[in-house]
């Protein structure tokens, strides 16, 4: 079911290419978007950098409205990483979990405690969530990292987990396949 819509997912987006392009879901290692890139695929006007070196992931700039990055590792589970364009003003992780992945192909969707995660520098607003059940069920924490005029990177990131798994970010967050990228994450 995953392979499926993974497959759709890719269909679709041949057909409906991203703001960028084709060129913008070439898939890449280390991922640097300026503020001008940014600004330019109608996003905030955010720079940062991301590294997946080490890794069995890789990203795309700009795969879709809001979103300034995505990364996926191998087919076979939920390994993803998201960097989402949010508004910082009233901004709550809870809401924007909500709003990101309260999709029926998400159900159901499980929104754990308010934490702290460190990122990018500082510890950051973050909760844990879970979404799916059984085979589907995948662990996720979604960071804000509030950047300059209004906006910040949201960052969530999820693998699939076993059925008794609690949702927790620490947990997630040290993954083998997201610690260094998101040790790597900062701002320009």
């Amino acid at each position: 079911m995953i392979a499926f819509i993974t497959a759709l997912v890719f269909a679709i987006g041949l057909l409906f290419p991203p703001p960028g392009g084709l060129k913008s879901m070439e898939r890449k290692k280390m991922i640097r978007i300026t503020a001008e890139e940014a600004k330019s695929n109608g996003l905030a006007a955010i720079g940062f950098s991301i590294d997946a070196t080490g890794t069995a992931m890789s990203g795309s700039k700009f795969p879709q409205p809001d979103y300034f990055a995505t990364f996926s590792g191998p087919p076979g589970g939920v390994l993803l990483l998201h960097i989402i364009d949010y508004e910082t003003q009233g901004a709550s992780a809870s809401a924007l979990v909500k709003k990101h992945f309260g999709q029926p192909w998400y159900s159901p969707l499980a929104i754990g405690k308010a934490e702290k995660l460190p990122l990018a520098g500082a510890d950051r607003d973050a909760v844990a969530f879970q979404t799916g059940e059984g085979r589907a069920k995948s662990a996720w924490c979604f960071a804000l990292v509030p950047a300059a005029d209004g906006h910040g990177l949201a960052v969530a990131f999820g693998h699939a987990v076993g059925a008794d798994d609690a949702p927790n970010c620490t947990a997630v967050a040290a993954n083998a396949e997201f610690a260094p990228l998101l040790r790597s994450l900062r701002q320009l």
